[in-house]
């Protein structure tokens, strides 16, 4: 059980001030219920028993950067100034909350100032002894420092599984934090993903996340644009097939002065896949000359498919710009007749409609690796829907 028991054994060693911390957070994951997603017709009933998750990798070569399992901290210090927030963000409190307070695995990364780091590769592979990751990852990026990191998430077994992860990005003045995520879990696995990013004065972070994996994907990308110049991008891939269920909210917070963002998904749906985007635009007071973006383009193979696209603008100040669009529908017949002209069959046309629909995203991601799995991935499913 998930209780205070649990938070104190899991806590042995921590200094006072964490366990008191984390005290306080207990009540708000014990008063919460388990979310519900009506559009979806899903709700989480159970949140399964907490066991150790031993099947993390960390690959860095790197040398004046701080990079520590988060469950086996030996100096906290600096995780007690990041491990909680102030700000709202996740899919759910409760889902917030048990990563936070019971995280049985995650990584703390540390830049300091004037640091340029070569790229930083975390590996989460699930299966049928590591079957509940509840992780916890803090990136903190100095002033003037940049650092591009990777994290896969993975399985190899047709066991249920359990993901809920939360990702805080801090970027200081002038920094750069680049992270790709590339989530191909298996088709029984149920995956939550909380992100949070701070900015502050001309700090910078890019971030792409693709989700071609699990059976259920509730995914939150919220981020506070602070500082003035500050910019945040978001460039999202996901993949709906047989009975998924996805949750996608993308929220950027302008504060700051000439802040910008630019927010953009990729998507295809098809058999009886359900998904709800939901993307929030909002100016706060002092946020004047701020440019915000959003867009989500999504492809439906089937009829059977649901697609809810929800764009939000909301705007407390003069002299801002914010756009919006949503773009959904099935493939384009003439652009199929057109392509299938030049000598390929149907299922070749629409395999490579779709594939160029996701490349603009593809191309952004700088490690041939991951790019290579994505592309296979995306191959794989269409692959499916042929057969």
């Amino acid at each position: 059980m998930y209780n205070i028991d649990l938070l104190h054994e899991l806590n042995k060693g921590k200094s006072d001030s964490l366990i008191t911390l984390k005290g306080k957070m207990l009540e708000i994951f014990e008063n919460e219920s388990c979310p519900k997603w009506k559009r979806l017709r899903y709700s989480l009933d159970t949140i399964p028993s907490y066991k150790p998750f031993n099947t993390l990798n960390i690959e860095s070569d790197n040398e004046g950067i701080e990079i520590q399992r988060i469950d086996k901290l030996k100096n906290d210090l600096i995780y007690q100034s990041y491990s909680s927030m102030d700000k709202e963000y996740g899919i759910d409190k409760k889902l917030v909350a048990l990563s936070e307070l019971f995280c049985n695995s995650g990584v703390l990364i540390h830049i300091p100032r004037n640091k340029k780091t070569k790229p930083i590769h975390i590996k989460y592979k699930m299966d049928k002894e590591n079957s509940l990751l509840l992780e916890h990852n803090i990136i903190i990026a100095k002033e003037n420092s940049e650092t591009e990191i990777f994290i896969e998430y993975d399985s190899d077994t047709k066991e249920e599984l359990f993901r809920n992860g939360i990702t805080k990005i801090y970027a200081d003045k002038n920094a750069i934090v680049k992270l790709v995520k590339l989530q191909t879990l298996g088709d029984k696995v149920t995956n939550f993903d909380a992100n949070v990013s701070v900015i502050k004065d001309n700090g910078e972070i890019d971030i792409i996340h693709c989700d071609v994996g699990a059976k259920v994907v509730g995914s939150d990308y919220t981020s506070y644009l602070e500082g003035k110049n500050s910019t945040v991008s978001i460039n999202g891939i996901y993949i709906g097939d047989g009975e998924n269920k996805i949750d996608l909210s993308y929220k950027a917070y302008h504060e700051g002065q000439c802040s910008n963002s630019n927010m953009e998904v990729r998507g295809l749906l098809k058999d009886c896949a359900k998904k709800v985007f939901r993307g929030t635009l909002d100016f706060k007071k002092g946020s004047k000359l701020s440019k915000g973006r959003e867009k989500e383009i999504v492809i439906m193979l089937d009829e059977s498919v649901v697609s809810h696209g929800i764009p939000a603008l909301q705007c407390g100040e003069d002299d801002v710009e914010g756009e919006h669009a949503v773009s959904a529908g099935q493939i384009d017949q003439e652009q199929l007749f057109y392509i299938m002209s030049r000598g390929f069959t149907d299922k070749e046309a629409k395999r490579i409609i779709v594939e160029s629909n996701f490349e603009p995203i593809v191309q952004m991601i700088s490690n041939n690796n991951i790019k290579g799995k994505l592309k296979e991935r995306i191959q794989s499913k269409l692959i499916d829907n042929e057969d």
